[in-house]
């Protein structure tokens, strides 16, 4: 029986490698964690071992075994880490783009603020002059 279950767990990790899907083993709990301990991908609705008859077939419900093996679990935490490590600098890339808009705006009011003394200066000492 366990030759057996050695043999189902080698011919459906092959299988959904070589499909790369994942691989339900609703009625067989053991060969579920088996293969989540290979580092397979979920147990769920793709296919679904019976160990009479060696038959490999689609599943017709969803799976008891829920669990991802390590290596899913690491390529999630991965993507999730990737997502954030995006937002922050999406984030830093808008306040900056915020700062520069300010500055120039700033700038600008400086300068108008600049051209109008001058203008108010030229026009005292041509009044000045005048007298």
């Amino acid at each position: 029986v366990i030759t057996n279950l050695i043999r189902i767990i080698l011919i459906v990790s092959l299988i959904s490698k070589l499909v790369n899907t994942a691989v339900d083993a609703g009625l067989m709990p053991s060969v579920c964690h088996a293969l989540a301990f290979l580092g397979m991908t979920r147990c769920q609705n793709l296919f679904l071992v019976h160990l009479q008859g060696w038959k490999l077939g689609t599943s017709l419900g969803t799976s008891m075994c829920h669990g991802c093996g390590p290596k899913m679990q690491k390529k999630k935490k991965e993507k999730k880490k990737k997502k954030k490590r995006k937002k922050k600098e999406k984030k830093k890339k808008k306040k900056k783009k915020k700062k520069k808009k300010r500055k120039k705006k700033e700038k600008k009011k400086k300068e108008k603020k600049k051209k109008k003394k001058r203008k108010k200066k030229k026009k005292k000492e041509k009044k000045r002059k005048k007298i």
